[in-house]
């Protein structure tokens, strides 16, 4: 099915394809569409552009930059799934698809024209209303200049043409009392249009109110005496003379039908639609759907517009209201329920308010009599009814019409699910409607010159409308302002709210009255949400937070989601319930939290229950998946409780993907339980988090958050122990880093405070850890003897996870040294042990190992197979770093088999994943290995380039012998190209170096 393509000239120029909004750029992108679409099928020339984009002042690079801004309205169409709607036609182009709403406004005036003919003056009033309510402002945006100023002021004249004939119609209809409103605004906005003040005249003095009438006139006479130097027009004078007793009040035309009687009200109570308008177009779109149905109905349609505050309901419900009126001939009901207010109002209030605007006398007090006086009174009529910001199904239920050929459109923050209704539910605007939204307050330009400052805005803002309007308004109030300056206002979380303020406009009033009808617990609930500051988290947290049952705890959650204050999505696997903060009720929730801490004693109490939570998972998370490696863990405080051992499945069901989801919620449990003197449970936490997701998704930012925090708390306590274990934690995640230097550093400061505890259990881990960091950075001896003193220690105390550890690293430094046999007695020990213990992480490495020693022994088809277990083993952990460090081994060693293809195929793509995971020394095994490669393939050049690049990054991270290796390999390339001299030297520069860091037997 083909796309549909819309473009939008009566207001700002905008362009949709399937209801969606394009992107179009800058100001200038959007002036040279808009001279397109002016022209829609024909050829527009390019010097006809440059005069619609530049006027008289073109730059030289003009066609190239129209050529630039074509690309650039093609691509969007294209991405939006429609191509060739822009064509390249001898020396122009034109647009060659889509509909322009233009034309829809055109085909409506005409059709009343129609209507009038045949003396039907409500579709007459229907199809101008209609046609009219199309407008979102002044045609092209305002776009002016030699070409589009033309086709805009024309535009504008027949909207001016337009609304001139519907009040005509209107009044021949006998309207006038309700039509005295809006002519007076208008004759204000357009004081020498003659039409417009002649209709505000006849209708005053239809209602008795002549002086005002002459008055009218008096003053219009004196603008177009002032302005113009001219008199009055026949039709101003014939309004004059009416007044006066020589006319008719009422224009003459068809005749009015039966249905016209003045005795029957038409209200006409909608509130003015906001002219800068944006986006929501898929919402626009199914509400009038919902409320002009086919023919046929039993019930009246109703249709509910929910969402948070500030998001835009009730603007959104005035617009779709005045776009519906021609299908509502007999008028429209509007009422503000303030719902959300301390006093909402009594629905009698709005029903004798009701009857009134429909000139119904109002018989009885009571609920039932009024509303099934409404009921009759709208019996037989065409009628919208507006009813904003309903507080609940009850308070709107009386306000519902009975006829099926009147309409409702409720907006609510509650969802009010027992009300049979279309529900369109409301969300923040997609990023590229809030940057038009707040370039239609403060100005395009503004948006346009400053698009990361704009960007800024309306993150700050969260692209919520209110927001995003308060934003907009301050910003256009203060011109010298760059957009900058309130951007980095925006940026404080403690002072957004302040910022988001504008006379009775407040972004924290509209949160302000969800927040006081909470009940206690799920008041609580929100402001340790806001003290937490995560803006997602899983649902379990809050029974924890609150401490108490899982059923009392979820009514609270409950309770928020029903208030708005809190969204809902699935979690990993789709299983799980998600809370979701937007990020202006979070900084609200915070403010409310300080405000209301008292001592402070039940929110430490509160994180530090959160943070044993998390420590009960997480713990159990990683025996379910140990690692090859032994992290340190001293447990400081109490065994938590347990949590449904269903959370434990989820996360192992994809473990980066839960770890993705949860990272902001766990690092903030750490943060808060730090700083509110909880530091056992975040020191805890913090550590129990190194034991295995953190270690196989290389995700250091968590581990270097939680770790600061609760070292920071530990020594602030004072706490010696929880200070080491953090220390080594810090170390392992400097060795991840491949920042050994650092780490090692942090691990002797650790290995000091255990030794001086008498703690020999954390010593014999620690010094394997120790010689790990020793081998990596080159110095293999002293890596050979730390293992060798941690290998005794871990054998006497019977430690088996440090013994299995120590032993499999002993074996690598003994594989780098070149002593094959001990290398392999070691790791097959340490395979032995970790298929005994049931670790699958710790049994892929010792078999990627052993792979090693036997491609060393020049068993290269034992080797692969080695190889290829350990890639199996390492893709069924979700280990993805170690996936990439299988396939290079592979890789290598068909390189030595002679097979370049495959090895060429798989490289690239362990290169890239190193990168992505920041593994420095992956990075540079990797390109050594695409240096091996080049060599084989005689390819010197390239094999010199990237073994420079592997030998730079050697280099930066202080791993001698990786470097040595390298340079070995540049060695040969180098003589394969000929540079003899350099190839000795370089080998010989190698030699050394391996010698230096204990290598030399593999030499």
């Amino acid at each position: 099915m083909s796309a549909v393509i819309q473009f939008s000239v009566l207001g700002p120029v905008e362009a949709a394809v399937d209801g969606r909004p394009l992107a179009l750029g800058g100001h200038k992108p959007r002036a040279l569409l808009a001279a397109l679409v002016a022209e829609h099928g024909r050829v527009v020339s390019v010097d006809r552009i440059v005069d619609a984009l530049w006027d008289d002042r073109p730059p030289r690079s003009a066609r190239g930059l129209i050529q630039t801004y074509v690309a650039g309205l093609r691509r969007a169409f294209e991405t939006a799934g429609a191509s060739g709607v822009l064509r390249r036609e001898g020396n122009g182009y034109l647009v060659v698809a889509g509909a322009v709403d233009a034309a829809g406004f055109v085909e409506r005036v005409e059709l009343s024209r129609g209507h009038r003919v045949a003396g039907r003056l409500a579709e007459v009033v229907g199809a101008l209303r209609e046609a009219l309510a199309m407008w979102r402002g002044a045609a092209y945006g305002g776009l002016a200049g030699p070409v589009l100023g033309p086709a805009a002021a024309a535009l504008d004249e027949a909207r001016l043409s337009a609304l001139d004939e519907r009040i005509d119609a209107e009044l021949a209809l006998g309207r006038h009392q309700q039509l005295v409103g809006e002519l007076t605004g208008l004759v204000a906005t357009y004081p020498l249009r003659e039409g417009l003040r002649a209709s505000l005249i006849r209708a005053l003095g239809h209602c008795g109110r002549q002086a005002e009438a002459l008055e009218v006139y008096r003053r219009g006479r004196a603008a177009l005496v002032e302005e113009l130097g001219i008199e009055p027009g026949p039709v101003l004078r014939a309004a004059q003379a009416a007044v006066l007793g020589g006319g008719p009040l009422v224009a003459t035309g068809p005749a009015q039908p039966a249905e016209t009687s003045t005795s029957r009200a038409r209200p006409a109570q909608l509130p003015a639609a906001l002219p800068d308008f944006v986006g929501r177009a898929d919402e626009l779109a199914a509400l009038s759907r919902a409320l002009a149905p086919p023919p046929g109905g039993v019930a009246p349609p109703v249709a509910v517009i929910t969402g948070r505050g500030g998001a835009g309901k009730s603007t959104l419900a005035v617009r779709v209201a005045h776009r519906l009126a021609g299908h509502y001939p007999d008028g429209q009901l509007y009422a503000g329920l303030a719902g959300m207010s301390a006093h909402p109002t009594p629905p009698e209030q709005v029903l004798r308010r009701f009857l009134r605007a429909l000139a119904v006398d109002v018989v009885g007090d009571g609920i039932d009599d009024l509303a099934t006086a409404f009921r009759s009174a709208v019996a037989d009529r065409r009628l919208l009814v507006v009813l904003d910001d309903a507080q609940g199904a009850t308070q709107v239920t009386p306000l519902l019409p009975g006829a099926a050929a009147c309409g409702v459109l409720i907006t609510s923050r509650a969802r009010l699910g027992a009300l049979p209704a279309n529900r369109v539910d409301l969300d923040v605007l997609p990023a590229d409607d809030a940057r038009r939204l707040l370039a239609a307050i403060t100005g395009d330009d503004r948006v346009h010159d400053e698009p990361t400052a704009a960007s800024a805005i309306v993150a700050a803002c969260g692209a919520l409308p209110l927001a995003l309007r308060i934003a907009g308004a301050r910003l256009a109030s203060r011109p010298h302002w760059p957009a900058s300056r309130l951007a980095a206002r925006l940026a404080d979380s403690r002072l957004v709210l302040d910022e988001l303020e504008l006379g009775d406009e407040q972004v924290r009033v509209s949160v302000w009255l969800s927040y006081r009808g909470l009940g206690p617990a799920a008041a609580r609930l929100l402001r340790l949400l806001g003290l937490l500051g995560a803006p997602d988290v899983a649902h379990w947290v809050a029974a924890p937070l609150l401490g108490v049952d899982e059923q009392i705890a979820e009514d609270a959650l409950e309770e928020l989601i029903e208030a708005r204050l809190v969204d809902v999505a699935s979690g990993v696997g789709g299983a799980a319930m998600r809370c979701q903060l937007h990020g202006l009720v979070l900084a609200f929730a915070a403010e409310r939290a300080r405000a209301e801490a008292g001592d402070g004693h039940a929110d430490s109490a509160a994180v530090r229950r959160l943070a044993e939570a998390w420590l009960w998972l997480v713990t159990r998370i990683g025996a379910s998946r140990p690692q090859a490696t032994v992290a340190v863990h001293r447990r400081l405080g109490p065994t938590p409780a347990p949590l449904d051992p269903t959370l434990v499945e989820l996360a192992l069901a994809d473990p980066n993907r839960w770890l993705d989801a949860e990272r902001a919620g766990l690092v903030a449990t750490v943060e808060r339980a730090a700083e509110h003197g909880a530091h056992a449970a975040a020191c805890d936490l913090a550590s129990e988090l190194t034991a295995s997701v953190l270690v196989t998704g290389n995700h250091f930012e968590i581990w270097d958050r939680t770790h600061a925090a609760a070292l920071a708390a530990a020594v602030r306590a004072g706490d010696q122990i929880a200070e080491a274990v953090l220390l080594a934690g810090l170390s392992r995640l400097r060795c991840e880093q491949d920042r050994f230097d650092e780490a090692f550093g942090h691990a002797q400061r650790a290995l000091t405070l255990f030794e001086g505890a008498g703690d020999t259990q954390a010593v014999a881990a620690l010094l394997a850890h120790v010689g790990s960091i020793c081998r990596e950075r080159g110095r293999l001896p002293e890596a050979a003897d730390r293992l060798q003193a941690a290998l005794r220690t871990a054998r006497d105390l019977g430690d088996v996870p440090a013994v299995s550890y120590a032993v499999r690293l002993l074996g690598a430094v003994e594989l780098e040294a070149g002593d094959i046999s001990a290398a392999e007695a070691h790791l097959n020990e340490a395979l032995a042990l970790y298929r005994a213990a049931g670790n699958a992480h710790g049994e892929a490495t010792a078999l990627r190992s052993l792979g090693l020693c036997r491609r060393a022994a020049g068993d290269l088809d034992g080797a692969v197979r080695l190889f290829e277990r350990a890639r199996l083993a390492f893709d069924a952990l979700g280990d993805e770093l170690m996936v990439a460090y299988s396939e290079r081994a592979l890789a290598k060693t068909w390189i030595r088999q002679g097979r370049l293809d495959p090895a060429a195929a798989r490289l690239p793509e362990v290169l890239r994943t190193c990168r992505r995971l920041r593994d420095r020394w992956g990075e540079a095994m990797t390109l050594r290995v695409l240096g091996e490669l080049a060599v084989a393939r005689a390819e010197w050049t390239a094999a010199r380039d990237i073994l420079g690049e592997s030998i730079a990054v050697w280099t930066e991270i202080g791993a001698d012998s990786g470097r040595a290796r390298s340079l070995l390999t540049l060695a040969q390339a180098l003589s394969g190209g000929g540079d003899h001299a350099r190839a000795a030297s370089v080998h010989d520069e190698a030699r050394a170096l391996l010698v230096r860091c204990g290598c030399g037997r593999s030499v």
